[in-house]
């Protein structure tokens, strides 16, 4: 319950208080521009929060998935490329068949 908690203060005051963080000085140096310059970066500025926090949601998940795609099924111990061998060369080959047909062949065949 704790958890959840501060996650809707996160959610509820931390994302709003960083988007005022980057986007008022933000806002502030965009009016020394010229005119173009401002509409120019002005929809990047607003963006930039989005962005940040798009990639933090991705990039950390991404980097901890190839980081347990090289550790055995405990995570304690790094066994390198021998989870890929595994699944290239054991009973997984038709597993990625199947996928390779429904995430290529069959979208192509609708379109």
């Amino acid at each position: 319950m704790q958890f959840q908690i501060s996650q809707l203060l996160i959610g509820l005051i931390g994302i709003p208080a960083f988007a005022f963080a980057v986007i008022l000085p933000g806002e502030m140096l965009l009016r020394r521009l010229a005119p173009v310059s401002q509409a120019r970066l002005r929809p990047w500025l607003w963006l930039s929060p989005v962005l940040a926090m798009t990639g933090v949601v991705i990039a950390y998940p991404l980097e901890a998935s190839v980081a347990f795609a090289f550790q055995d099924a405990t995570s304690s111990h790094w066994v390198g490329f021998d989870n890929f061998v595994w699944a290239f060369r054991g009973a997984m080959r038709s597993v990625l068949f199947n996928n390779l047909l429904w995430i290529v062949v069959f979208p192509a065949a609708t379109l």
